[in-house]
């Protein structure tokens, strides 16, 4: 090689080296300002939809599964400070992952861990309610007063009914009923389980979930470390099902399957799974195939090399074309065979079983007070929102809304794209002022025993300890009782847990004992000091005893009243209705009389009930609360704090205008709360209807703001239906604003 081919050959190289270092240049400079781009996007959209409304909006969602936690997931990304109440009528949360997921799927169930860090992270914007149903509990027209928006994504979990004649004999269950028994659902509808005392089973059906049956009937040894309940692994253990027939109405090509289910239950072991096709049934299906996109033809290509002869002393075998007729039960009322139409032969068969599992779809429930189509389906005004009459922004999501399609995968791409329209029609809604706050003190209201997050996660702690007591990955409850709930939870009953909660903590003491063992708040205060100063002396201040002299007054006054009212009937009998001038003299110093008596009496009963008694002990607490036969007001509060200063003189003026109820407070610290409760949650108002708590406020200047008076404080109960007037709760927001005015 000469030099100047060396030379060459150098200066190619560092041509080489260069053009890619400017490449790799170009390349990152152009990822930089992707990156700018991307972030001024983001941070223009998060803008642009922070100042469209005027507060943070509140979301209701129906259901705890993937396609609504999903859903959550997204909008506490989107949707900045938006506020998310998760309603499930189940005792715990997460659905089908929890009790549809086959329990050798433990891989699918790790979404979990997500929805576990979306709640831990997001304490103060995401609440759980499990234990309540939606349509007796709460309303769905509750639930659009009450929230922003509403989300349905609460699945379809009633199965298609098997309509031909027999199907009501013993071992005839649905598919769906023999997931929920294997999962632990609790209720479930075979909760002894299935009869295995047959060697011959019959699935109907050509989707996933009769995959999941016939898997989990031929692993049994192989599922006692995973989630499934140790009373159903036991059964399975003893089963004597030898034989698996899964049949389908129709042919191969039209199947449900997924290619990793399919796979996975030829690859079971000590079971030969096989597929019942003829020579010309092959050849049919290879040229379909052919023509089929690659997901579809990998699905087919596992069929065609399961078509063989089956054999071995264990089998699960294929049948297609074979529609039921007939379910055919022995002299004691249990299924013996099913016969078929065979529809390639043209003919009937009949195959003995003693166990017919059906898994022919499921159907889609709709909750009362949503629209329904004429198939009985919910109403959808297009992919994402529900055609309500009224105009409410109800959206749905995953089957539910669609029907019984897809798996997870697709159920998550579905929750992301219902998140973006919600997030889209919030930017250019103006009716969202976040003033709403759910419907927690509605369910409390009504003694509603529903579970929040904080007491699933000590029953999930629970169930995780239990299962590793037993070499399990988690030991699930069965039966959820208030006796084991209870116990379940029981460590969670600290006060200020409680509180702060929003949830009464169960007192059992009570007392009828007068005001008189109380200690009357004596901070100075002009209202109270004049009201007294005006009045002087009575012989009459206790609140009770106040209120019995209202009535015995009002009564006097009514019988004054008739009394004028004969008077003047008389009178108009003699035709002289008209008064002399002495007579009017005479009646306006009566009514003068009268007013003078009804100002006064008001005035006395303002003073007297206008007070805010003092509490000096835990058991005091408790008393009071046990003890109120009306309406309570507890405010939380401690001296040195100005804002609880405030606070303090406007519940004593509200005592003044509101004798129905009953006010009371006391320091924090004196109930046992901790610095961060006393620094962050002061001053605090709860209140308490016969003992049970119906309003729980705290924060209340970062609330109201701190420029907050007795009327703002007056309209604000109103808007949380506390009803001073009356010392009530109402559900009914227009009528106690009517009432109130």
């Amino acid at each position: 090689m000469r030099i100047d081919d060396v030379s060459s050959h150098s200066s190619c190289n560092k041509l080489i080296k260069s053009v890619q270092f400017q490449a790799h240049v170009t390349i990152m400079q152009s990822w930089k300002s992707f990156l700018r781009y991307v972030s001024k996007l983001a941070y223009s959209e998060i803008r642009n939809f922070a100042t469209a409304y005027k507060g943070a909006p509140r979301v209701a969602v129906v259901g705890s599964g993937p396609a609504g936690l999903f859903t959550c997931s997204s909008l506490l990304r989107r949707i900045p400070d938006g506020k998310i109440d998760v309603f499930d009528s189940a005792p715990v949360p997460f659905g089908l992952v929890r009790y549809g997921v086959a329990p050798d799927h433990q891989d699918v169930k790790n979404c979990t861990n997500i929805f576990d860090k979306m709640f831990e992270t997001n304490k103060d914007r995401i609440a759980l309610f499990c234990n309540v149903k939606i349509g007796s509990d709460l309303t769905m027209k509750e639930l659009t007063r009450h929230y922003d928006a509403v989300l349905l994504a609460y699945g379809a979990h009633q199965p298609r009914k098997l309509l031909v004649p027999g199907a009501e004999s013993t071992n005839v269950i649905s598919g769906s009923a023999f997931v929920s028994w294997y999962n632990g659902v609790p209720n479930a509808k075979v909760p002894a389980g299935p009869l295995l005392d047959d060697p011959d089973v019959i699935i109907v059906g050509n989707g996933n979930v009769a995959l999941d049956c016939a898997r989990v009937l031929s692993t049994a040894k192989w599922l006692r470390t995973t989630d499934i309940p140790t009373e159903v692994v036991t059964i399975l253990e003893n089963s004597k099902v030898r034989s698996i027939k899964i049949v389908g109405r129709r042919g191969p090509q039209d199947v449900s399957f997924t290619t990793k289910e399919l796979r996975e239950q030829f690859k079971v072991p000590e079971w030969n799974t096989t597929v019942e096709m003829d020579e010309e049934e092959v050849k049919s299906l290879k040229e379909a195939a052919s023509a089929m996109p690659r997901r579809r033809k990998r699905l087919m290509n596992v069929l065609l090399d399961g078509v063989r002869p089956p054999e071995g002393e264990r089998q699960c075998r294929f049948l297609n074309y074979r529609e039921v007729k007939e379910v055919i039960p022995d002299q004691s009322g249990r299924v013996s065979a099913v016969k078929f139409y065979n529809k390639r032969k043209d003919e009937e068969e009949v195959i003995p079983c003693g166990l017919l599992i059906y898994s022919i779809g499921y159907q889609t429930y709709v909750i009362d007070g949503l629209p329904k189509t004429e198939e009985g389906r919910l109403a959808m005004k297009n992919n994402f929102r529900v055609d309500m009459p009224c105009g409410s922004f109800v959206y749905a999501v995953g089957w539910c809304a669609h029907g019984p399609r897809g798996v997870i995968v697709d159920t998550q791409q579905d929750s992301l794209n219902v998140a973006e329209q919600m997030m889209k029609d919030f930017s250019t809604r103006t009716d969202v002022t976040g003033s709403l706050h759910g419907a927690r003190a509605l369910l409390d209201s009504r003694h509603v025993n529903y579970l929040t997050w904080a007491e699933w996660k000590k029953i999930d702690e629970l169930e995780l300890k239990q299962g590793q007591e037993k070499g399990k990955v988690v030991d699930w409850i069965l039966l959820f009782t208030d006796a084991v709930l209870a116990q379940s939870i029981c460590c969670m009953a600290s006060l200020e847990s409680k509180l702060l909660d929003g949830r009464n903590v169960g007192y059992c003491s009570s007392s009828d004992e007068e005001d008189s063992d109380w200690k009357v708040a004596n901070d100075e205060d002009e209202h109270q000091n004049n009201a007294m100063r005006r009045l002087g002396p009575s012989s009459n201040t206790g609140a009770k005893g106040v209120l019995r002299e209202f009535a015995a007054q009002k009564e006097a006054a009514e019988r004054t009243n008739r009394a004028k009212l004969r008077e003047l009937s008389e009178l108009s009998k003699r035709g002289t209705l008209e008064m002399s001038k002495e007579e009017r003299e005479q009646a306006q110093a009566e009514d003068s009389l009268e007013n003078l008596r009804q100002r006064r009496f008001m005035e006395l009963r303002k003073a007297a009930a206008g007070k805010i008694l003092e509490i000096t002990d835990k058991d005091q607490f408790t008393k009071a609360i046990d003890g109120c036969e009306n309406m309570l007001c507890v405010l939380l509060y401690e001296p040195e704090d100005e804002m609880c200063q405030k606070m303090t003189h406007i519940c004593k003026l509200l005592a003044a205008d509101f004798p129905r109820v009953k006010f009371i407070r006391a320091k924090s610290t004196l109930l046992g709360m901790s610095k961060a409760f006393t620094e962050q949650a002061l001053p605090a108002l709860q209140f308490y209807l016969n003992g049970e708590l119906v309003g729980n406020f705290i924060r209340l200047p970062s609330v109201l703001g701190e420029e907050f008076d007795v009327n703002i404080v007056k309209q604000f109960l109103r808007r949380q239906h506390i009803d001073l007037v009356h010392g009530n709760y109402t559900s009914d927001l227009e009528s106690t604003d009517e009432e109130a005015e």
